[in-house]
């Protein structure tokens, strides 16, 4: 009389076509049935789990605990176990599609030494699954070992899909990644020019060149900006309340404002 499911999304139901039974008045599901047959001229002569679709009162279904379940609410599934809004919810968290795509595409993944150009769907599919992941994957018996293995894998297979690249690439491009692979990761004013002449050269790379770099260490080094630039506010906010001397506050925020400008003009920020 009850049938659980623990999917997502609904499977498809399967079904043999009788025709040797008819939905009658009377039956449960003759006013619905027969509403149909006047909209398609189709007597739908399926069964589901124990009789003819109409014949009895439509069965009890339990779904997931999950919000937003996909393909419940079709005229199929509303004939089988009536209306969906009063449907029984379970305590199951059922893996979304986001999950589910994520795992099929890291099953998917060659190994990192393995990569080839011709891999570029692949592995382009798993980072769109990776980012678009939402759900923990260790709610569904993965340890964090082996959810921070998958996550790596994508990264990896990725920053060598971008080597690959950028080894058929233009002269350009391999030498601002070059100059990346160095660069100091810890801010220091004192690397502004330095960092004003990386900014413009990869600037000068085309979007699909740009696309192609790997800006881990580049990224490190931006975060370092922010936590500098959060020390040296945290450092004015100090000189404001220890201080009456509004003129000592006034240069201190005025050389924040200043090292902003600085990098936003040359694209750092």
């Amino acid at each position: 009389e009850t049938v659980e499911f623990r999917s997502f999304t609904a499977p498809t139901l399967e079904s043999f076509l009788i025709e040797d039974s008819e939905v009658e008045p009377g039956d449960p599901g003759y006013i619905y049935f027969n509403y149909a047959y006047h909209m398609w001229a189709n007597p739908y002569p399926y069964y589901q789990f124990k009789d003819r679709v109409g014949k009895i009162e439509t069965l009890n279904i339990i779904l997931p605990s999950n919000e937003g379940v996909i393909g419940y609410d079709t005229l199929i599934y509303e004939a089988y176990f009536g209306d969906m809004s009063e449907a029984e919810r379970s305590d199951y968290v059922a893996k979304d599609n986001n999950t589910l795509n994520f795992i099929n595409a890291v099953s998917q993944l060659p190994a990192v030494e393995n990569v080839t150009l011709d891999d570029e769907a692949l592995i382009n599919n798993a980072v769109t699954a990776l980012n678009a992941l939402t759900q923990d994957l260790t709610d569904f018996g993965y340890s964090e070992e082996e959810f921070n293995n998958m996550k790596n894998l994508v990264e990896n297979t990725k920053y060598r899909l971008y080597e690959l690249k950028r080894e058929v690439g233009s002269q350009a491009v391999r030498d601002v990644q070059a100059l990346l692979d160095t660069v100091n990761t810890t801010f220091s004013l004192d690397d502004l020019d330095e960092l004003a002449d990386l900014a413009k050269q990869i600037n000068s790379l085309s979007r699909e060149e740009q696309n192609i770099l790997d800006l881990r260490r580049y990224d490190e080094l931006l975060a370092s900006y922010d936590a500098y630039l959060n020390g040296v506010r945290e450092d004015a906010s100090v000189v404001d309340k220890v201080t009456d001397n509004g003129f000592m506050y006034s240069l201190v925020t005025k050389a924040v404002e200043i090292v902003v400008d600085i990098l936003d003009g040359i694209g750092i920020l």
